[in-house]
């Protein structure tokens, strides 16, 4: 199980993901939202935080937090929210670049 890429990595070279953090939040409300739209209760501490790592298993900053929620039809699921605090930098002036974000399992993007 993993997360999604980041929607920067599918979408049209020249656009930049939408951030889906609510107006004037921190890291906290970045956060709190990546939750809440990934069915996971605000109040609800990880499970398990991991090293966060890119798509070839290569180390980069930032944790995986690991959340068991209730599945559908009964038992658990594991939901993961990424916080990528190093940001992207796919070179100069490529509106894609971005700073500190959590990504959800749907590859929505949360600035903070």
């Amino acid at each position: 199980m993993g997360l999604a890429r980041c929607i920067c990595d599918s979408e049209v070279k020249n656009s930049a993901p939408k951030n889906m953090t609510p107006e004037g939040a921190g890291r906290r409300g970045a956060f709190n939202e990546a939750k809440r739209q990934s069915g996971i209760p605000t109040s609800q501490q990880p499970s398990r935080v991991i090293h966060n790592v890119d798509k070839r298993g290569n180390r980069q900053p930032g944790k995986i937090y690991e959340f068991e929620v209730a599945a559908p039809g009964g038992g658990i699921k594991k939901v993961r929210v990424r916080d990528d605090s190093g940001g992207h930098d796919f070179g100069t002036g490529n509106p894609q670049n971005r700073g500190a974000h959590f990504n959800d399992e749907s590859g929505f993007h949360y600035d903070y």
